[in-house]
């Protein structure tokens, strides 16, 4: 079964200690026995014990209690995490944004760069202006995107709205930063596009592109000769982080976090979990199944849930 988190028990804790003080007829010793629990644990877990000695308190405590206050104990599936790759790419955009500098983030799907980004425009929306690249769009058709997310018109031809776009930016204040997303979509006419704006902007206000293999499509295509692949190579050459796998790391970090503990579900998901994407549906389903099931999140579990996933790895 899926153990109860730190943040899940300190709920409960503050839930009876908030009943104890509504309820001044009630005390510890009675609502122990409410409860269904001895007296020696509600006392421990009402100073914020985890331990009575070297015993680690079981969580059939905090749920007895929860129960009896009728307290819903949630699991936690997932939530936001400070997994390495979040802290490199918010940093980076964090630090263009207060240089007024251009960057690159690169990295395979799956590896929280989308995620990331939003994260980063939530924290700062008045500023952040974060438009994704869709493939089914021409460049005209990226451009009404970008001005779709700032707000102005759409109509004119794509070099006047190019030209508005950056006037719009430049004189708006707040040290703006425009974002690119799924830059990989772009095409020769958008990267074209996203050299006039690094031009137009330089030095100005911030400018970001993410994207899968973004920066090998800008190195292969400047060496290539192609027009606009090379300019635009030349602008992000220097501002460049790659998003790498998920880690042991930030696995283990995760699944402590949402009560997954088993020593062999850890290393069965180091072994078959490469990106975040693919943590997020493990954790999730391998929950929804112990819950049903009433069993512990371990390797067994996980090679019945997804052993198709893993049969040709």
């Amino acid at each position: 079964m899926v153990k109860l988190t730190d943040l899940q028990k300190k709920k409960i804790v503050q839930a009876a200690a908030t009943y104890l003080a509504e309820h001044k007829d009630v005390s510890q010793v009675q609502l122990a026995r409410l409860a269904g629990i001895e007296k020696t644990y509600m006392n421990q877990i009402l100073r914020g014990k985890t331990h009575i000695g070297n015993t680690e308190i079981s969580d059939k405590y905090y749920t007895a209690i929860a129960a009896y206050l009728a307290i819903p104990v949630q699991s936690v599936s997932w939530g936001h995490f400070n997994t390495f790759n979040f802290k490199k790419i918010v940093n980076k955009l964090t630090a263009t944004r207060s240089n007024t500098d251009r960057c690159g983030i690169d990295g395979a799907s799956g590896t929280g760069k989308t995620y990331a980004c939003n994260v980063f425009k939530r924290r700062f929306p008045s500023s952040t202006f974060l438009v994704k690249c869709n493939a089914t769009d021409n460049a005209k058709e990226f451009v009404q995107s970008i001005c779709t997310e700032l707000g102005i018109s759409e109509v004119g031809t794509k070099g006047k709205l190019v030209k508005n776009i950056a006037h719009h930016l430049i004189n708006m204040g707040n040290n703006p930063i425009l974002i690119i997303d799924e830059a990989e979509n772009l095409g020769r006419a958008g990267i074209e596009i996203v050299k006039v704006l690094a031009d137009l902007l330089e030095g100005r206000v911030a400018f970001a592109i993410v994207g899968l293999d973004i920066r090998k499509i800008l190195l292969t295509g400047s060496k290539r000769k192609k027009q606009g692949f090379i300019q635009a190579n030349r602008r992000f050459s220097y501002g460049w982080i790659e998003c790498t796998p998920v880690s042991s790391g930030d696995i283990t970090e995760v699944c402590n976090a949402i009560g997954i503990t088993s020593r062999s579900a850890l290393t069965w998901m180091f072994q078959n979990v490469t990106d975040y994407d693919s943590l997020r549906r493990v954790c999730t389903e391998a929950i929804i199944e112990a819950e049903k099931s009433g069993s512990e999140i371990n390797r067994a579990l996980l090679d019945g849930l997804f052993a198709e996933t893993t049969k040709y790895r």
